[in-house]
């Protein structure tokens, strides 16, 4: 069963993660400056 999943379900986890992280820098870097 998990053969079947990873590609799919780590591609989208990593996506997401990455625009939220891309979002929060960018959230970050604007309140600093």
């Amino acid at each position: 069963m998990n053969e079947l999943l990873p590609e799919s379900w780590t591609e989208k986890s990593v996506l997401t993660f990455g625009e939220q992280f891309y979002a929060w820098k960018k959230f970050v870097v604007r309140g600093t400056a």
